[in-house]
């Protein structure tokens, strides 16, 4: 069973490098090749690939989990202060996306075209934005709002460190830049309770 899991997070890994390198329609073939392994393996684990493109988007190997990035459960989530939702909010998503670069990679080419693998990619997100809002729902009214904002321009700064030194004056390629960057955005997401 052990093998079984590794081979199939070598295979899942292997699509995330497929599709950050460009290709957003990895065949069979491909994938097998790039996890090293027989492509029987996949129809075998997944069924083919719809059923591992799909797979892969709920995975966590893409997006990250809400118990990743929030470190509880929504369940207990919900019931925390709402400071410290915002602040475990903002340092668990930056810490798991930056944790991710094929899908910093993937975020960045979703911006200029769209296929079925990232119309899928989408949806894991808005649950993950669903469930996030959640904590926050009967708190404010711009709860969703507020997130996407945070979650956009957080994703925004982590896709611009990637080239540029400074975005409207903040070094985004500095961990003092980025401690600057989450202070703002905890404030930011501690408003929406105040």
């Amino acid at each position: 069973m052990r093998d079984k899991d590794q081979t199939k997070q070598k295979i899942l890994q292997a699509v995330g490098r497929l599709i950050a390198s460009g290709d957003g329609h990895p065949g069979v073939n491909a994938v097998a090749r790039e996890a090293g392994v027989d492509k029987v393996l996949i129809y075998r684990y997944f069924g083919g690939m719809p059923e591992l493109l799909r797979e892969y988007a709920t995975s966590g190997e893409f997006w990250p989990e809400f118990e990743d990035v929030m470190e509880t459960s929504p369940y207990v989530a919900a019931m925390l202060p709402p400071a410290e939702i915002g602040t475990r909010f903002v340092h668990g998503f930056i810490r798991e996306l930056w944790s991710r670069p094929e899908t910093l990679e993937i975020l960045r080419r979703d911006l200029v075209g769209t296929n079925a693998l990232t119309a899928e990619l989408a949806r894991v997100r808005e649950e993950s934005a669903r469930e996030m809002g959640e904590c926050y729902a009967e708190r404010s009214p711009d709860a969703e709002a507020v997130h996407a904002l945070v979650t956009a321009g957080l994703i925004y700064l982590m896709l611009a460190g990637r080239t540029a030194e400074s975005f409207c004056g903040v070094d985004v390629k500095t961990e003092s830049g980025w401690a600057r960057i989450e202070r703002a955005a905890e404030s930011v997401m501690n408003k929406l309770t105040s």
